[in-house]
Formats: C-alpha cells, sequence, structure tokens
C-alpha cells in the first residue's frame, strides 16, 4: 500500500484495502498532546475558584449574613471549598443548587457555572430579593437561632 506525505509528525494517507479510500491518520504523538491538554485544561478549570473566593463572594454579597450560612451549610465542612461533592450527585457547588432544584432557574436568570461562587451569590441575592428563602429551609431558623 502506497504512503503519501511523510511520517514522524505528519499526516499520512493510506489506502484502505477494501473500499480503495484514502484515510487520514494522525501520529500517535498528535493523539497524546491533544489527551494530555484536555486533562491540563480540565485540571486546570477545577482550580479556578478557592475558599478565599467563596467567602469573598459571600461577603460582597447584599445578602451576605444569609449566603454566607448558605455556605457554610453546603460547603463549610469541607473548608469552603466550592469543587466539594454533595452526598446527591444532582447537587453542585457553594449554593447547593440542584439539577432539579434551583439549577433551571439558575441558567435561565442568565448564570452558567453553579461553581463560581461570584455567580452563585449574585444568583442567591436575587432569589432573596424575591422573597425565596424557602429554598433554603433551614436559612430562617439557623439566622435566628445564631447558627451562622
Amino acid at each position: 500500500m502506497p504512503n503519501f506525505g511523510q511520517n514522524g509528525g505528519h499526516w499520512r494517507r493510506k489506502n484502505d484495502s477494501a473500499s480503495g479510500a484514502i484515510t487520514p491518520r494522525l501520529p500517535t504523538s498528535a493523539i497524546l498532546a491533544l489527551i494530555l491538554w484536555g486533562t491540563i485544561s480540565q485540571t486546570s478549570a477545577q482550580q479556578l475558584w478557592t475558599p478565599d473566593d467563596v467567602r469573598q463572594a459571600a461577603v460582597s454579597a447584599r445578602h451576605s449574613r444569609e449566603i454566607m450560612c448558605i455556605f457554610m451549610v453546603e460547603i463549610g465542612g469541607s473548608g469552603f471549598n466550592p469543587y466539594t461533592p454533595h452526598a446527591d450527585s444532582r447537587i453542585v457547588g457553594p449554593g447547593g443548587l440542584s439539577s432539579v432544584g434551583l439549577m433551571p432557574q439558575f441558567r435561565t436568570r442568565g448564570y452558567d457555572d453553579p461553581i463560581n461562587p461570584y455567580q452563585v451569590a449574585a444568583y442567591i441575592d436575587s432569589v432573596l430579593d424575591d422573597g425565596g428563602g424557602g429554598n433554603w429551609p433551614y436559612l430562617k431558623s439557623w439566622i435566628d437561632t445564631g447558627r451562622c
């Protein structure tokens, strides 16, 4: 079977003996580079938000006391790590947003990253402005009793 081009980092074309078609093949080094790049970019994205960001987002919010309470309940036990996995896999991020609960509303209000503590704090501010504190049933009692 004839090869067109060069080996060693360049595209090779090979005749497909069954159909006679010429098919392109990526060299192994290019495939490995793509896999490595994907892994590095995913790891970098996971390091984007820190516990300090979570705290700063809460204290910068209009409803800072309530949002700090929500963040404390949802991820405070893990040192305010916004990437903390929840017991229910449908729940994500520092605000405890659920795919069957507030996540659809979070997205329809123009937010797109439920891990981003600044987006989550702004969203919770808007929910609390609308009188939606009941979405976090512990919130009022914990604030009234001084737990937050």
